[in-house]
Formats: structure tokens, C-alpha cells, sequence
């Protein structure tokens, strides 16, 4: 099976990217058990944010007529400023295009302005719409291969947040069982809407929202039981959590959930099949890089599979209390818990300003970063580094360690307080590269 993906990325392999010319790094770090470590061998804690572009420009900082370099060096200078020695950047759209065109300008200016402020970055793939998997892997081998053994790239992330209609509806390589797409699940798990129904659900409101046109009425049939299936598990998983004042996370692996153990298992191996094109192309044109995923849902953050990625990612959003902050730290400890043995990057959190006092959000979000090392997290990556005066709503707007016109929050001050935090201890063995069994 590895032969035949492989194969399908021929072109982008047997065609090399240049490599970038080597430039003085920030030192490399890498993985060992459950361990960011530096050259020396210790373990390190990373304090750092998530960056999509200067304030006036954010999600179209690739753009031809948005890229702008030194607005980008002052980003980075603030960054520093503010104590961050990570950024987590996107490849969106407009810079897919450019790699595929074999223009690395772009990307090459950003990652030399990262070296010269002394960050490391964590480079998310495909934030964009794009659900064929080989396109997709073409991509990140070209990246990938470009910069390969760079230290300034701390690790790759193949997508921001997949969800159930990620692992559905892609268009996965020759060879891949994606479970979620067959029939037989279907009536595994109960059928919502019957098949001879599927083109009058098609005409209603909710099933244009939610069905794509390129479906056919068969692909329709499965993807609508499946997905509301998935809704009832969640629904579920939550009735038992408050219930047992637990968390959705527990609910998979508790006995009260075997009876959605085929929906499970299904989960588990879509996933496997949705990283398999990604990893192979990757670890083909950079072998040794870290890989991730940014995680949000956390069923699908929790499955076995995630074992094959090197470091782990969750993002969390607690409510703006004492006890949101608990609340959100037990999920990481549940998530943490259901595939030992890697690192666990907190890689999203954060608090929105536009109604809550300045310095409230920026006590509770120092709060969970040094909770989250004391839970045994490598680090922490706040959401986002600048407010954004034109965002989706004024809440996603405010997110900010700086306010739209560069003056810092709160939060600066709090993040330059926290100092160079030491991470909670060195846990676990060693990491053999390899990635099991993928069943439960």
C-alpha cells in the first residue's frame, strides 16, 4: 500500500524542490518520549502564539498584494517582545499556489526574518479547502523538501482542526479504506434517512447546508447516516460526561460506549487512512521532522492512530474563570492520558477581550499556561498574536496579545513575567519512529 501512495506523489518527489540556503538557526529541538528537547538533551517548555499576518491583513498575508515583509519583521520583533518563541503559521491558499508554481520568495523572506528574531516556527499545512489527499501530500513533500533538516521549522501540522466532514467527504489515494465512506457502516449504525429518501433530504434546507453538490445520491446516503450518527455518539458522549462529571474524552473508552464501537473503530481507521498519504509524503522529503495535527475536535484528537504522529496538538478555549481553566485542563489530562507516550503541545488557547476586562483574560491565560506544563504539556501557543479589525465577528476579532494598532495587552506583560518557563519533567522512553498497529 505505501508503494502505491508513494507512487501517486511521484511527480512532486521525482522533481525535487531546491533546497533554501542555509541561514544561522535557532538551535534545533526534537522529540524524545514524551519530551521537546534541545541539543543538549533537556527538556524544554514552549511559550509561544499563532500568527495568520499583520493586523490589517490577517488570513491574506501570502497574497500578492498583501505580503509585506516588514510588517512581518515588526510582528516578529513583538513577538520576541512579548516573551513568544514560537509562532504557528498557515499555508494558505495563495502560498499553496506559489509552491506549486516553484516560487519560494515568500516563504523564504518569512522564515529568514524567523531566524533573524531567533523563533522557531510550526508550519500548518492546507488551510484551505482542498479534500483531495494527494493534492494535498504534493504540497507538503514540496515544502517539506525545500527546507528539509532546517532548524527553524520546529515541526509540520497537516491541518488546522479536521472534523467529521474532513475525514468524510476527502478523496483519498488508491488503496486507502476510508470506513466513514462505505455502505456497511451505515448499517452498522443505524440509518437516519432511508435510501429512497436521500434526493427529497437533498432538496431541503438542511441537506443543501450540509451535503455537497459532487455527491452522488449513494455517497449522500452515506455521508448524512454517518455524520448524524456521529451527532448522536457526541450527544451521547456528553450526556454521560456531565453525568459521571467527566469528560467526552473518558466516554470513548468507557463500557457505556460499546455500543458505538463500530462508529469508533470506523473513526479510528478513516483517520489512519487520512494520514497515511500525508506522513508518508512528508517523512519521505524531511525524515525526522516532528508532525502534528492541530486538533480541536478532541474524540478525533483521542483515537489510537494518533500514536503515529511525532508530537501531539489540542486546542482549548476554557471559559474566562478559575473553573474554566480547571475544566479545560482536565481535558488535556484525558487526552494526554488516551495515547501515552508522545508529547502534547497545547497549540490554541485563549481568551477574547471584546467583553472581558484586559487584565482578567491575561491572569487566566498565564493561569493555563504554567497549568498546562504542570499537567505535563510542552508548551503553550496562545490564539492569536494580533487583534484583527476586519475578523468574522467581533469576538474572534479580540483575541490579540496586541491590539490591532500594536500596543500590547495584558497578556504581554503576563507572558514577559512567566520568564524561560521550565517544563515539568522529562516523562517516557525514547520514540522508535514506528507506528504500531493502528487498530484499537
Amino acid at each position: 500500500m505505501r508503494r502505491a501512495i508513494v507512487s501517486l506523489l511521484a511527480l512532486a518527489l521525482l522533481l525535487p524542490s531546491p533546497l533554501a540556503p542555509a541561514l544561522a538557526e535557532t538551535p534545533r529541538l526534537s522529540v524524545q518520549g514524551e519530551s521537546l528537547v534541545d541539543e543538549a538533551g533537556q527538556p524544554r517548555f514552549l511559550l509561544g502564539a499563532n500568527y495568520e499576518g499583520p493586523a490589517d491583513r490577517a488570513w491574506r498575508m501570502w497574497d500578492d498584494d498583501a505580503f509585506d515583509p516588514a510588517a512581518i519583521d515588526q510582528d516578529f520583533a513583538r513577538a520576541r517582545a512579548a516573551n513568544v518563541s514560537v509562532l504557528r503559521l498557515f499555508v494558505q491558499r495563495a502560498l499553496a499556489e506559489d509552491v506549486q508554481a516553484r516560487r519560494w520568495k515568500k516563504l523564504d523572506r518569512v522564515l529568514k526574518l524567523a531566524d533573524q528574531h531567533g523563533l522557531r516556527l510550526i508550519l500548518t499545512f492546507a488551510d484551505y479547502a482542498e479534500l483531495d489527499l494527494a493534492r494535498v501530500a504534493a504540497v507538503d513533500a514540496a515544502i517539506a523538501r525545500r527546507y528539509r533538516d532546517r532548524a527553524t521549522i520546529l515541526a509540520y501540522d497537516l491541518k488546522n482542526e479536521p472534523r467529521f466532514g474532513d475525514l468524510a467527504l476527502a478523496s483519498y489515494p488508491p488503496g486507502l479504506n476510508a470506513p466513514l465512506q462505505r455502505p456497511e457502516l451505515v448499517a452498522a449504525v443505524g440509518e437516519t434517512v432511508a435510501r429512497q429518501d436521500v434526493p427529497a433530504y437533498r432538496a431541503s434546507d438542511p441537506g443543501q447546508r450540509e451535503v455537497p453538490a459532487r455527491l452522488s445520491d449513494d455517497q449522500a446516503y452515506v455521508y448524512v447516516n454517518t455524520l448524524a450518527a456521529y451527532r448522536r455518539f457526541l450527544h451521547d458522549a456528553l450526556d454521560w460526561a456531565r453525568a459521571h462529571n467527566s469528560t467526552i474524552v473518558q466516554y470513548l473508552g468507557a463500557p457505556d460506549s460499546a455500543g458505538w464501537e463500530p462508529l469508533k473503530q470506523a473513526l479510528n481507521d478513516t483517520l489512519a487512512a487520512w494520514l497515511t498519504p500525508q506522513l508518508d509524503a512528508v517523512r519521505a522529503a524531511d525524515p525526522g521532522r516532528p508532525i502534528t495535527v492541530g486538533h480541536v475536535d478532541v474524540v478525533l484528537g483521542s483515537l489510537p492512530v494518533n500514536a503515529w504522529l511525532d508530537l501531539r496538538s489540542l486546542h482549548q478555549y476554557p471559559g474566562p474563570s478559575n473553573a474554566g481553566i480547571a475544566a479545560s485542563l482536565r481535558v488535556l489530562d484525558d487526552v494526554k492520558a488516551a495515547v501515552p507516550g508522545k508529547p502534547l503541545l497545547l497549540s490554541e488557547f485563549g481568551l477574547s477581550t471584546v467583553n472581558l476586562d484586559e487584565q482578567q483574560a491575561a491572569a487566566l491565560e498565564a493561569q493555563l499556561v504554567l497549568g498546562a506544563r504542570d499537567h505535563g504539556a510542552v508548551g503553550a501557543l496562545k490564539w492569536m498574536l494580533n487583534d484583527v479589525p476586519n475578523g468574522f465577528n467581533p469576538r474572534e476579532n479580540a483575541f490579540g496579545m496586541y491590539h490591532a494598532d500594536g500596543s500590547p495587552k495584558p497578556v504581554v506583560a503576563a507572558f514577559q513575567a512567566l520568564g524561560d518557563l521550565a517544563p515539568a519533567g522529562a516523562r517516557g522512553t525514547p520514540r522508535d519512529g514506528s507506528r504500531g498497529d493502528p487498530a484499537r
